[in-house]
């Protein structure tokens, strides 16, 4: 039985467009301890929400996944819509060379944020395990980038 712990040392953000917007990471994703049978390949999501879920040969070893958490807020004094995702964002296994794709969750959010009030906004991924004889066990470290990008309000 191959062991698995993922963690994730820091977050990195790019903001599209030129605008105030800051961004301050409060809590990092973290996929949690998972292990993996048969040829080492399957994903595991860690929704927006927290909730862990794998597929094919990963199975889940300690109930602590966590979504990454961070605070976004303008200066400006007209409020902004943003959409938040992962952004080729890779993680490498210590114990090998191996570097694993972090996808975004399927629930890619838009949000509104305004002057001076900082809006707390989850960001769940997905780590994608390749199939590959070179899986073993380790830890998963790497940045995750997350890209807020504006977008238009549309008029009704």
């Amino acid at each position: 039985m191959k062991y698995w712990t993922c963690f994730l040392l820091s977050l990195s953000f790019s903001i599209s467009l030129a605008q105030d917007v800051h961004v301050t990471a409060i809590q990092d994703l973290d996929f949690g301890k998972f292990y993996v049978t048969g040829n080492g390949h399957g994903n595991i999501i860690v929704s927006n929400d927290g909730t862990w879920y794998a597929d094919n040969n990963v199975r889940h070893l300690e109930l602590f996944p966590r979504a990454a958490i961070f605070n976004i807020w303008t200066e400006s004094l007209k409020p902004i819509k943003v959409q938040v995702e992962i952004l080729n964002s890779k993680l490498t296994n210590t114990a090998n060379p191996a570097t694993h794709r972090v996808d975004n969750d399927k629930n890619i959010e838009y949000h509104i944020i305004s002057h001076d009030s900082p809006l707390r906004i989850s960001v769940g991924g997905i780590l994608r395990l390749e199939p590959s004889s070179d899986n073993s066990w380790g830890v998963f470290q790497g940045n995750v980038r997350v890209r807020a990008t504006i977008v238009p309000f549309l008029i009704d």
